[in-house]
């Protein structure tokens, strides 16, 4: 495996790089895990497992499977999402209807929540989490270290991620699959999580692909699966509650996916079969630009996710190849707009997270 080994720093990664022969280390976690990029690998639906890789710049530290290093299993089927809470890292594990609560720093199990339907992304408000769930048509509610859901908010839809937008108010997306009827529409939901009732929504005619936060903004990505070139970038006020900007977005093949803001640059990027980037600062919805694409995907491979650094000049896309064997992150030089850097992840990697 090669990884990009630095002259000089983390902050100086995608500037000046050097190519060094490496390999995956097979030994436990060493040190703390704070501090370190972990990657989700999904694993295939059903039949796979989902994975955690574990990558540190700093010593170049790469363990392939943290997971069943440090807790001598398994983390399970599609390991959905991630979410961190002082000490407390929360695993999403999508089929396998659980969510794993580790501990930051080393990365061992400390309980799992089970009993839950189909999983996707949680968020704590109030002293209690808030799990989002594909098939369920609700969101389940439970206390902060019970270990399995007590309550339900009805939410009529697939939901997907959520974002806590002060004490007690949360957002979440609702959406909905292809040729799914017993739906209500696409909407952004607006929680009070004291209360665990629906206050308000914003209808989206669409299926929303993805969604960020952003200050006082939520941007979402959307599309129509069966009219082509329909898909638009969606900003909402989260303060006043309504949708006060659309823009169709560039691509002429696929569907959007993933999209993240990169603070180093003050643009959002996008995957539609390829890499797009649109200018903009989140100071006002004024004087957004037009969307461009920066990096063309290569045959072989695949963009599926995306992550973007919170102050340092670079964004990761996550390769998933053909779905099946390892897949690899690209390391993308938002100031110089190249590729500075890929390293080795497992089957279909997700997203990354920096644990803090």
């Amino acid at each position: 495996m090669k990884l990009t080994i630095c002259i000089l720093l983390f902050p100086l990664l995608l500037l000046g790089c050097k190519q060094e022969s490496n390999s995956i280390e097979t030994n436990c976690l060493k040190s703390s895990a704070k501090g370190s990029y972990l990657i989700l690998n999904e694993g295939n639906f059903n039949w796979g497992l989902g994975s955690l890789t574990l990558f540190r710049e700093l010593d170049s530290t790469m363990i392939s499977d943290v997971f069943q290093c440090q807790n001598s299993e398994p983390a399970g089927n599609v390991l959905q999402s991630i979410y961190q809470k002082g000490e407390e890292l929360f695993l999403v594990v999508n089929n396998s209807r659980k969510i794993e609560v580790l501990d930051a720093d080393n990365l061992k199990r400390k309980r799992v929540i089970n009993n839950l339907n189909s999983p996707r992304y949680v968020i704590e408000s109030q002293q209690k989490l808030f799990v989002s769930d594909l098939y369920n048509n609700k969101i389940a509610v439970l206390g902060i270290n019970e270990t399995e859901p007590k309550r339900a908010i009805v939410t009529g839809g697939w939901t997907e991620k959520m974002f806590a937008l002060n004490a007690n108010t949360i957002a979440t997306i609702r959406t909905f699959r292809m040729g799914q009827i017993n739906h209500l529409p696409a909407a952004v939901l607006f929680l009070d999580s004291e209360m665990e009732i629906i206050t308000d929504s914003v209808v989206v005619n669409n299926a929303i692909m993805d969604a960020f936060q952003l200050g006082n903004f939520l941007l979402c990505t959307t599309s129509n699966y069966e009219v082509p070139g329909s898909d638009s970038l969606l900003i909402f006020d989260i303060n006043e509650k309504k949708l006060i900007s659309s823009i169709l977005l560039s691509g002429t093949k696929g569907r959007v996916g993933k999209l993240v803001y990169s603070n180093a640059d003050k643009a959002i990027y996008y995957v539609k079969y390829d890499l797009f980037k649109i200018s903009w600062s989140p100071i006002s919805s004024i004087g957004i630009g037009k969307p461009e694409m920066v990096l063309p995907k290569q045959p072989g491979q695949e963009f599926y996710g995306l992550w973007a650094h919170p102050s340092m000049p670079f964004v990761t896309i996550m390769d998933a190849k053909d779905y099946t064997s390892q897949g690899e992150v690209l390391f993308f030089d938002t100031q110089n707009q190249v590729i500075t850097n890929k390293i080795m992840a497992g089957v279909i990697p997700t997203t990354m997270y920096l644990v803090e």
